[in-house]
């Protein structure tokens, strides 16, 4: 009794501020989802055979970059024992991450036809972009958990708090945006692209104490790399994946649950201006339909 009240050592306050981090990762992922091909295909006047084919790209690095990172990553630096194992990359990632939002919505003022294929290259260059830095980010961001939250009551206790902080996330960026836009005016899209990231910066600071190492895991961390190291390239490690049947099933069911919810997300302001003939205010509601989906889940 007396080793698993020691083990709940971390603070309610520290759960939530931890929760910052699924918040400001769903508040991104919205916002993305429902307006970036919206954006390029309707407002900008990109082909929507470029537009669709430089999101097929994205998406194939979508599925590359993160386990590349976390290959990457998973190692000590220089940085280590002073300043965590994963705390440093989350600053590293997380930062230009919020930022390079902005990139995205403020494309070359060239013209959708004739000069396609540079829209185009910035639409691969700035999605591939913000999704790198997302993916140093989340990838090192999930990772602490496990190391921070030790007993089985704490993390209970910390998936219980986290889970609605999260959801407030899913609130404010399917909600928040339609507020800031209108249909055919392009410098809307920026200004709320700063807006988004303004307030993404605030949640990413909140979340410093959350995630922050405990410094006797850094040092446990240090202690054992040498003894627990793989030498294993990465590719080996990837083939090894591949060949357990349920991590294909997992991945199979994953990859057609995001393609359905892209779809549906990124339809959300086709249909409102061009099925519904409303204004952009009109997304909110379908937003909130699915906010309260998103309640209603809640264990």
């Amino acid at each position: 009794m007396t080793e698993n009240k020691k083990a709940n050592r971390h603070s309610k306050w520290i759960m939530a501020s931890y929760g910052a981090g699924p918040a400001t990762n769903q508040f991104f992922r919205m916002a993305y989802v429902t307006l970036v091909f919206y954006f390029y295909e309707a407002e900008i006047g990109l082909d929507v055979w470029l537009t669709g084919t430089a999101y097929i790209i994205f998406a194939i690095w979508n599925a590359i970059n993160d386990p590349l990172v976390g290959f990457l990553t998973d190692r000590p630096f220089k940085f280590t024992k002073k300043w965590g194992r994963r705390f440093p990359w989350t600053m590293i990632g997380g930062i230009p991450w919020v930022l390079s939002y902005i990139l995205i919505f403020t494309p070359p003022a060239n013209n959708p036809i004739s000069d396609a294929w540079i829209l185009f290259g910035w639409l691969i260059f700035t999605t591939c972009m913000f999704d790198t830095f997302n993916s140093i980010w989340w990838v090192n961001f999930y990772a602490i958990f496990p190391s921070k939250f030790r007993s089985l009551d704490e993390r209970r206790t910390a998936s219980g708090i986290i889970t609605p902080v999260g959801v407030i996330g899913i609130a404010l960026g399917g909600l928040l945006p339609p507020l800031l836009i209108n249909y055919g005016d392009q410098p809307s899209y920026v200004i709320q692209a700063i807006v988004i990231s303004v307030l993404g910066l605030i949640m990413l600071f909140s979340g410093i104490p959350g995630w922050k190492e405990d410094p006797e895991s850094v040092e446990k961390y240090l202690e054992t790399y040498e003894q627990t190291k793989a030498d294993t390239s990465f590719f080996k490690i990837l083939k090894e994946s591949f060949k357990q049947r349920s991590f294909i099933v997992y991945i199979t069911i994953y990859f057609t649950f995001q393609v359905l919810i892209f779809s549906i997300q990124s339809s959300i302001p086709y249909f409102v201006r061009f099925v519904l003939g409303m204004k952009e205010s009109g997304q909110l509601f379908i937003q909130i339909a699915f906010l309260i989906g998103a309640l209603i889940s809640i264990p």
